[in-house]
């Protein structure tokens, strides 16, 4: 890796550290070693960095329809912004947290990755309302909060 590579993943990984995601994920996201990282995130927030089991999936963040709401439109923008995606780009993923929250939005940088990630691998779905017309994240065994558009409450048609 260049020079130039090295300082832009390192500037990236101090802007995750920043917002508190956890390490391992800012790890694999930008190739900045755990060790470096867990200095890092001393030195920003005066303790360590948080341990344990990391979430299974984005429904780990679903616990309100608010929640449910935040995460759907976060994708929305990042889609609109990006359009599709292979691969996660921390920059891309910064950049639409950071839209998002000028226009009101607030969604945890975890919950964003995981709702990237999870999109992408096919773990959840991703329909249009046949209410309201909103995409909203679907899991039928998520429980309340992602059986049904956030937004306007409808449960999805059986097809």
């Amino acid at each position: 890796m260049s020079t130039l590579a090295n300082l832009r993943a390192m500037t990236t990984a101090a802007d995750l550290v920043r917002r508190r995601m956890r390490l391992s994920i800012v790890s694999s996201l930008t190739g900045v070693s755990q060790r470096t990282l867990r200095t890092l995130w001393k030195e920003t927030h005066g303790e360590g960095a948080p341990n344990g089991k990391l979430p299974e999936s984005v429904l780990s963040f679903i616990t309100t329809p608010k929640a449910a709401a935040e995460v759907a439109a976060f994708i929305n923008l990042h889609l609109q912004q990006w359009g599709s995606f292979k691969t996660i780009d921390p920059e891309h993923l910064l950049h639409t947290v950071d839209t998002g929250a000028r226009i009101g939005q607030e969604i945890n940088v975890n919950a964003a990755y995981y709702a990237l990630r999870d999109l992408r691998a096919g773990f959840i779905s991703f329909p249009k309302c046949s209410g309201c017309g909103a995409k909203f994240v679907f899991d039928v065994s998520a429980g309340r909060n992602a059986d049904r558009c956030p937004f306007c409450a409808q449960m999805p048609h059986k097809d």
